[in-house]
């Protein structure tokens, strides 16, 4: 019996430390359980019209700047954001489809055009350990729909999206 007990008191002794240490540091670690949700996962608008992309992002704590990219075949780019960086600009026809923020950071864009067309991601930035941390939806995909109109010599074609 006493061979058992010390063989199993420096085990039970390390599990406990081990939970404590965990308790300890997700008090630190709180941001990275922020969960951004997009919805929904895809849509069609036609051109010149208006959509609204949905962004709540929830946790225990509020991230200090939220982003919206698109990405398109090549890249992912910014588009909006509350406080656009030195080498960023906020695309004029989108602001925020609500004006208050505590969960929802609704993308509102208007006048739709063709080169809309791509996948629209919701990052959160934040971080309370000094460090900065992302945490991006998995995103929207926004297909533009209208007619385009092509001139070749003297045929005209008309293709529907």
């Amino acid at each position: 019996m006493e061979t058992l007990l010390k063989v199993w008191k420096p085990l039970l002794y390390f599990i406990q430390m081990s939970l404590v240490l965990l308790l300890f540091l997700s008090h630190y670690v709180s941001f990275s359980l922020w969960q951004v949700k997009q919805f929904p996962e895809s849509l069609a608008a036609q051109k010149d019209s208006e959509v609204i992309l949905n962004c709540f992002v929830t946790g225990d704590t509020t991230p200090s700047k939220v982003k919206w990219l698109r990405q398109d075949i090549v890249k992912k780019t910014h588009i909006f954001s509350q406080r656009p960086e030195a080498h960023e600009s906020n695309d004029p026809r989108m602001d925020w489809a609500l004006k208050c923020h505590t969960i929802n950071y609704a993308l509102h864009i208007t006048n739709i055009t063709f080169t809309d067309t791509g996948t629209y991601y919701c990052v959160a930035y934040g971080g309370g350990d000094g460090r900065l941390h992302n945490i991006s939806g998995k995103g929207t995909y926004l297909r533009v729909k209208g007619m385009h109109e092509l001139h070749l010599e003297s045929f005209s074609f008309h293709v529907y999206w």
